[in-house]
Order: structure tokens, then C-alpha cells, then sequence
């Protein structure tokens, strides 16, 4: 029998790392402008806390999830790019157990993220 009492509380996931496998598909604008999208899994570490209960010692958890965004990339050269992205990425619910205070708490991390590269290709 599960022994653990549900009780609501307040936390929050901080992540250290995140990551992702993804695939990438565009279409040309120009010879040297790409548009695309992009897709695929996500996954990350964070360490968990409770707000509510401060003797509650953080655990460190990971999870894993979808991320989907789009882009564009532009070529000034052959060895240089620049690109523009933003990045929505989706974790699944999670539920960690505290084994201290009994309880059980749920995450549902979500991450929005825009981002600029400059690139340079040694040949």
C-alpha cells in the first residue's frame, strides 16, 4: 500500500542544464537566408525545493519533454552566420516524493527561450 499523504505545497524547479536532440527544416528566402523550424526532445536537470517548508532539503531531478520553435539564419560569408531563434519547450508532469516530510509535489516545467548566435566556420 502507498503510504504517502498528498498534501499540497508550493515549490519551484530551478534548472542547472538543459538540453536538446532536434531536427531542423527551412526554406531558402534568399541564397543566403534560411527561415526554419525546428523540433524535437528536451530534456533537463534541476534541483527541486519546497517554498513552504525551509528545513526541506532540495533534490536534484531531471525531465524530459518536447520543444518545438523556428528561426532564421543568414550567411554574410561562407565561414560566418548569424541566427535568431525562439524556442518553446514543454516538460511533462512530474511528481517527487519527499520522503522527510511526506508529501508528495508536482512540476510542470515550461520554458520560453529567444536566442542569438554569431557563428564562424575555420576552414
Amino acid at each position: 500500500a502507498d503510504s504517502w499523504e498528498e498534501v499540497e505545497a508550493f515549490g519551484e524547479a530551478k534548472h542547472d542544464w538543459l538540453g536538446s536532440i532536434r531536427g531542423r527544416a527551412g526554406l531558402l528566402l534568399s541564397p543566403n537566408t534560411l527561415l526554419y523550424a525546428t523540433g524535437g526532445w528536451a530534456f533537463m536537470g534541476a534541483d527541486a525545493v519546497v517554498r513552504d517548508v525551509p528545513s526541506q532539503p532540495k533534490i536534484s531531478t531531471s525531465f524530459n519533454g518536447w520543444t518545438l520553435g523556428a528561426g532564421l539564419e543568414h550567411a554574410f560569408s561562407p565561414s560566418m552566420t548569424a541566427r535568431f531563434e525562439y524556442r518553446y519547450t514543454d516538460f511533462s508532469r512530474e511528481v517527487e516524493r519527499y520522503a522527510v516530510a511526506g508529501y508528495r509535489l508536482g512540476f510542470e516545467p515550461q520554458v520560453h527561450a529567444v536566442r542569438a548566435a554569431l557563428s564562424f566556420k575555420l576552414n
